[in-house]
C-alpha cells in the first residue's frame, strides 16, 4: 500500500490497490524478495517487448522504488536516481533491461508496426473463459531469412504452474524466464537459449 505520511497527507480515499508480494516495506524473507524481482521483470517484459512504444521512467531499470510513496514529487531522497542503486543491480535487473532492449531492436520488424496486428501476425494459445490470470500467443515474424520463425509470450500473472501450449512441429526455445535468477533469466542471444 501507499506510505505517503512522509508528505504530512492521509492521501484520502484513491482507491489504491497496490500490492507489495505479501511484506509492506523492505524485508529479509527471500520468498518475498523473489517475487518482487521477478514481478518488476515481468513487468518490463511486458512493457519492451509489447508492441508501441515502451516508455521507462528513470531507475526502472534497477527497481529504483519510492518505499511505497506514490507522491514523491517533494521528497528528494525518494525521488532521486541513485547510481549506487543501479551499479548493484548492473549484473541483474539492469542487465535483464539491457538485454531486452537488445531484443526489442532486434525484433524491431516484429513490435514496431504500422497499422493493427490480425491474424496473420497473432496467434492467441489461450482460453479466454478461464478466470485464472495467464495468457499465452505468439509474434509472427513474416521477416525471418530461413523459414518460420516467431515469438510466442507466456505470461503467469497467478501462482500456480501453467503448461505453456507450445505450437506442435516447430522447435521452440526458451529465451527468457522471470522465474530464474540472474543470468539464467534472459539469453542475450539466440544461441544461448535452451530448448
Amino acid at each position: 500500500g501507499k506510505q505517503n505520511a512522509c508528505n504530512g497527507e492521509n492521501s484520502g480515499d484513491d482507491h489504491n490497490n497496490s500490492w507489495n508480494c505479501g511484506h509492506e516495506g523492505p524485508t529479509g524473507d527471500g520468498g518475498v524478495n523473489h517475487l518482487r524481482e521477478r514481478q518488476m521483470r515481468n513487468f518490463l517484459v511486458a512493457l519492451l517487448l509489447g508492441v508501441g512504444t515502451p516508455l521507462l521512467v528513470f531507475g526502472d531499470e534497477y527497481g529504483r522504488s519510492q518505499r511505497g510513496c506514490n507522491n514523491g514529487w517533494c521528497q528528494d531522497a525518494l525521488s532521486w536516481f541513485s547510481w549506487s542503486d543501479c551499479a548493484k543491480e548492473e549484473n541483474k535487473l539492469v542487465r535483464f533491461t539491457s538485454l531486452l532492449i537488445s531484443m526489442r531492436k532486434r525484433y524491431a520488424h516484429i513490435f514496431c508496426r504500422q497499422g493493427c496486428m490480425g491474424e496473420q501476425d497473432i496467434w492467441w494459445r489461450v482460453c479466454w473463459d478461464d478466470p485464472y490470470n495467464y495468457v499465452c500467443y505468439v509474434l509472427h515474424d513474416h521477416k525471418a531469412a530461413n523459414g518460420y520463425s516467431a515469438l510466442l509470450f507466456a505470461f503467469n500473472a497467478g501462482n500456480a504452474f501453467k503448461e505453456c501450449d507450445l505450437p506442435a512441429g516447430k522447435q521452440w526455445f526458451r529465451l527468457i524466464d522471470t522465474n530464474l535468477p540472474s543470468p539464467k533469466d534472459v539469453c542475450g542471444d539466440e544461441k544461448e537459449a535452451a530448448k
